[in-house]
C-alpha cells in the first residue's frame, strides 16, 4: 500500500531525525540529502555530525555555497560538529564557570571525566541536541549518528545513567533526553541499508533491538543504491541475443540484470523480516563523486518517493 513519502513525512512530523546504519551503506549521504530536503521545504535545519564521524557535515561544507542550489537553501541550513568535551566546557561557561572550564582543559580532567563515566559522552551529545531542539531555533535537526554497531549504546545511555543517578543534574539531563527520544512527535530513528544480505540482516536485527528497547520511535528504513531493472524492447532483446557470448555489452547487461534481481530478493527478505515497516527506495547514482547536483537530486527523490509498503 503506497502512502505519503515516508522521509518527507518524518521530516515534517518531528524535530530530530537520527540517521543510522551499518558502515558503508550511505548513511552520511542520506543524512546530507535529508538536510537539503528539509531546508528545501523551508525548514530551519541543522545537520549535525560527531567528532569521530564527520562525513555528512564535511560533505556539505566542502560543497560551499557557489552552486545555485546551495545558495538557495543555505539561509535555512546550518552545519554543526559536536565534541563531548566542548559541550561540557560550554555548559560550564554558560553557568558562570568559564575559569573552571579552562583549568579542566589545561589539566586534562575534561577528557578523564568524559571517558570515566560509561555513557556520559553519549549523554553530552544528546543533551546538546535536546538544547538545540528546545531553543526554537531549528525546525529540523538531522544527526548523522554512529554506525549501527554503536547505535544501541548511544541510544541507551540516558536510561543507563538515569538508573545510576537518583537525583541531581545528571539524572535530570538523562530524564529530559529520554523524554526527547521517546516522543515520536519530537524524534525518530531512520535506518539506512543496502539491499544486500549482510546489511539487510544487520538492519533487521538493529530495528528489532531498538523496537524492543523502546529507546526511540522508529521511522522509515531507507534502502539505498538500488539498481533499476533494465526494461528492454523486443528489438533490443533481439539485438542482445545476436551479440557474441563474451561481448562486453552482453556482459554488462547480464551483470546489471543479475544485480537488480538479487537486490529485489534481498528487499523482499527485508520486507518479510520487518512487515510493519515503511520503506523508501533510493536509486543508485552513476557518478564518480557526489556533488551538489547529485545530493539535490537525492533530496528531491526523498521528498517524492512513496512508501514501499506491501
Amino acid at each position: 500500500m503506497a502512502g505519503k513519502p515516508p522521509l518527507k513525512e518524518a521530516i515534517e512530523s518531528t524535530s530530530l531525525l537520527i540517521v543510522a546504519g551499518k558502515g558503508g551503506v550511505g548513511k552520511s549521504t542520506i543524512s546530507a540529502a535529508a538536510a537539503i530536503a528539509a531546508a528545501g521545504l523551508g525548514r530551519r535545519t541543522a545537520l549535525v555530525g560527531l567528532a569521530h564521524s564527520r562525513p555528512a557535515t564535511e560533505l556539505l561544507q566542502a560543497l560551499g555555497e557557489e552552486a545555485p542550489i546551495m545558495a538557495a537553501i543555505s539561509p535555512k541550513l546550518r552545519i554543526f560538529e559536536l565534541r563531548p568535551e566542548e559541550i561540557l566546557i560550554e555548559y560550564l561557561e554558560d553557568h558562570g564557570m568559564a575559569s573552571l572550564g579552562r583549568r579542566l582543559i589545561s589539566t586534562g580532567v575534561v577528557s578523564v571525566v568524559s571517558t570515566a563515566i560509561p555513557g556520559i559522552r553519549e549523554l553530552l551529545v544528546l543533551a546538546k541536541l535536546k538544547q538545540m531542539e528546545r531553543s526554537g531555533e531549528f525546525d529540523s535537526i538531522i544527526l548523522d549518528a554512529p554506525a549501527s554497531g554503536h547505535l544501541l549504546t548511544f541510544l541507551s545511555s540516558p536510561k543507563g545513567l538515569a538508573d545510576i543517578a537518583n537525583v541531581g543534574l545528571l539524572r535530570s539531563q538523562a530524564d529530559d533526553v529520554q523524554a526527547l527520544l521517546t516522543d515520536p512527535s519530537r524524534s525518530k530513528l531512520v535506518l539506512v541499508t543496502l539491499a544486500e544480505e549482510t546489511p539487510v540482516s544487520e538492519t533487521s536485527q538493529t530495528y528489532a533491538q531498538v523496537e524492543d528497547q523502546g529507546a526511540i520511535a522508529l521511522g522509515p528504513v531507507v534502502v539505498n543504491a538500488l539498481q533499476a531493472p533494465i526494461r528492454l524492447s523486443p528489438q533490443a532483446r533481439k539485438a542482445l541475443a545476436s551479440l557474441a557470448e563474451r561481448d562486453d555489452r552482453a556482459d554488462a547487461y547480464r551483470f546489471v540484470a543479475a544485480k537488480a534481481h538479487l537486490q529485489e530478493e534481498n528487499l523482499a527478505e527485508l520486507r518479510r523480516r520487518l512487515p510493519g515497516c515503511r520503506m523508501a527506495r533510493v536509486p543508485f547514482i552513476f557518478s564518480t563523486g557526489l556533488g551538489v547536483e547529485e545530493l539535490a537530486g537525492l533530496a528531491e527523490h526523498l521528498l517524492s518517493e512513496v512508501s514501499d509498503d506491501h
